[in-house]
């Protein structure tokens, strides 16, 4: 079975600045992605080049078995993205944010079916 996020050889520059060279990723159902570092680091470049927000230089990204350039609507549908900084309504514990999104996106897959 192919994990549910894979991503091959990304590679993303601004300049002289590389941000990482040839990544490789494998995220299987049910793991967690955390990223760490300074600003600058490339987090959410990287972040962007995984979810289709930026274009790698170089590599491929693969969401549920979808190519994200070559079929980038399936591919996004394939995608759950908790963004750090989202609009919650107050006094929800993580455990309910995490539900709250998973509902939407269980709708969501419900009425394009």
């Amino acid at each position: 079975m192919t994990a549910p996020l894979v991503a091959r050889g990304l590679t993303k520059r601004y300049g002289t600045t590389c941000l990482f060279d040839q990544l490789d990723l494998d995220l299987d159902a049910g793991e967690v992605l955390v990223l760490v570092g300074p600003n600058g680091a490339g987090k959410s470049t990287l972040i962007g080049c995984l979810t289709g927000g930026v274009i790698p230089d170089a590599g491929r990204v693969v969401l549920g078995g979808h190519d994200l350039r070559g079929a980038p609507l399936a591919a996004r549908a394939a995608l759950r993205y908790l963004p750090q900084e989202v609009e919650v309504p107050q006094g929800l514990t993580g455990r309910e944010l995490v539900e709250f999104y998973a509902a939407c996106s269980a709708s969501r897959s419900a009425a394009s079916a």
